[in-house]
């Protein structure tokens, strides 16, 4: 068990958390397997209806403290608010894109060769886990991302201060990557974990070896510290060409499954599943996809420049997300055992990020249009600050400027949400009776 939950300081709170009544070999154990293209969570098929959760408050960006890492307990309002409405709308699972145990300062990243993650660790997210997992009554499982700061993580350039520099982030990650394993890799609630985000999103990295190299080492920590769950990475498969230049990872052992970002519906949903079909097959590789991220902005731009969400535009998102889901299961390997290869999407996201086109201090409070037009997307703007499942505005108590209390440094009373019509698209879809058919909830029986 780690430290933080050996300390809780009173019987009632050990026995509040499920986990913590069963412990790590109890009935509430999860063993996350793969068999060829299914997904498997003790032994039964599973079908992830997902939804990328990070809820920034108003006010906060990713790139500041705690850098998107929402699930620990100072935080605990806002995810309290969400964990109802996530199960309400269907989700059983959610991706997270943070997750650290301290902060990725320039003063940890020069501190990395010394850094001892077990005792130095500020962050513990026990308690998140433990809501997911709601005694597994319902369980929301979680995949967690170990977040890279890709540029400086994948330098490969002859500028020796920089070479040292990318040694000592990357070192950094490697211990994040372990402390995570280590620490949460037992947990009922944690579904796998994912190296990173879109990694491929720069050609030239793919070139070179030790990209590929790093890449294997974290997933290679994560599996022998938690052998029960899924390793992963999630890759963006546009253009194509950046796809076919990925055969090292469709074919690597260090990963149990793929993931997709996927939010074109014009490049044609099954002419990349072909095409990786056709990879993985031919490389004698057969492995499961998720589509990790889909979705949509819900606003239009203004003459002005500005956006703003409309019935019209809110509607065009609902209907964007709903194609997307709808060719998510017809690729499922569900639906289609012998052509499917899909085991389940993430929407982006559960709400809207005020701080994702600017996160100057200012800017992080008001809603900014992108500036970037040619989107495949819906509206044809690349408007990430209007991606949300739900609107958000910031509480009345609080100033929308700063989402902690400037004197305490507590956080103020949790966003409210507001849900849009691609939230109650998507339970309908998700509750459907025939969409659940071969796809059995937790314990539900094994895969014959």
């Amino acid at each position: 068990m780690g430290r933080a939950l050996i300390a809780l300081s009173t019987i009632a709170a050990i026995a509040l958390s499920g986990w913590l009544v069963h412990g790590d070999d109890g009935p509430d154990r999860t063993v996350w397997t793969v068999s060829g293209r299914r997904i498997l969570v003790n032994g039964a098929p599973f079908f992830a209806k997902g939804c990328n959760y990070s809820p920034a408050p108003v006010g906060a960006s990713g790139n500041w403290s705690p850098f998107g890492d929402w699930f620990t307990r100072p935080w605990h309002e806002i995810y309290e608010r969400d964990m109802p409405k996530l199960r309400d709308m269907g989700a059983n699972s959610i991706r997270l894109h943070s997750w650290y145990a301290l902060e990725p300062t320039e003063q940890n990243y020069r501190r990395s060769r010394v850094l001892d993650m077990e005792k130095e660790a500020t962050n513990d997210h026990s308690h998140f886990l433990d809501m997911a997992w709601n005694y597994g009554k319902n369980p929301m499982y979680v995949l967690i991302t170990i977040p890279l700061e890709k540029p400086r993580v994948f330098y490969f350039g002859s500028d020796q201060r920089r070479i040292e520099d990318s040694a000592e982030v990357f070192r950094f990650y490697e211990r994040t990557a372990a402390w995570a394993a280590r620490k949460y890799g037992k947990h009922p609630a944690v579904m796998g974990f994912s190296v990173g985000n879109e990694c491929n999103d720069e050609p030239e990295r793919l070139a070179n070896p030790l990209f590929w190299t790093r890449m294997s080492t974290l997933a290679k920590i994560i599996k022998e510290l938690a052998p029960d769950k899924l390793v992963m990475t999630a890759w963006f498969p546009h253009p194509r060409d950046h796809f076919v230049r990925c055969p090292q990872m469709l074919l690597s052992d260090d990963f149990d499954v793929i993931g997709m970002n996927l939010y074109d519906i014009q490049l044609k949903f099954s002419e990349f599943l072909d095409l990786y079909r056709l990879i993985c097959v031919n490389g004698g590789k057969d492995r499961p996809v998720l589509v990790t991220e889909f979705g949509a902005p819900a606003c239009e731009h203004l003459a002005d420049g500005q956006m703003a969400a409309t019935p019209v535009s809110i509607a065009k998102q609902r209907q964007w997300v709903e194609r997307i889901w709808k060719e998510i299961v017809l690729h499922s390997v569900q639906r289609n055992p012998h052509r499917g290869i899909v085991s389940g999407g993430y929407v982006f996201s559960w709400s809207d990020e005020w701080w994702k086109t600017r996160d100057s201090h200012g800017s992080a409070a008001v809603q900014d249009a992108s500036e970037i037009n040619d989107s495949p997307l819906a509206n044809g703007w690349l408007d990430e600050e209007c991606f949300g499942v739900n609107a958000v505005r910031p509480h009345p108590s609080r100033p929308a400027l700063f989402p902690r209390d400037k004197a305490t440094g507590r956080p103020h009373a949790a966003d409210i949400l507001r849900p849009r019509e691609v939230y109650y698209s998507l339970k309908a879809l998700w509750a459907d009776e025939k969409e659940q058919e071969d796809v059995p909830r937790y314990g539900a029986g094994k895969e014959k």
